[in-house]
């Protein structure tokens, strides 16, 4: 999965799927590449905590659309 997805590639995962815009395959892709790359580094004495879409964030405070990730010490 490094090299990125063509346009045709895009708009056949599109179409398959019955989705609205190639753009939200391309999307996914860029973010399993940054969670693959999140996840191969050591966090150490710390957890990785992951939330997608409208996940919490802070004293309900939501985030649409996007994906957080939250380094959790713990003993």
């Amino acid at each position: 999965m490094s090299v990125r997805p063509t346009a045709q590639e895009l708009l056949e995962v599109q179409e398959f799927f019955g989705l609205p815009s190639p753009g939200l395959v391309e999307k996914d892709w860029h973010v399993v590449k940054a969670l693959a790359a999140i996840t191969a580094v050591d966090p150490g004495e710390f957890r990785l905590v992951f939330g997608g879409g409208t996940a919490p964030q802070g004293e309900g405070r939501r985030i649409g659309g996007t994906v957080q990730h939250q380094p959790v010490h713990h003993q």
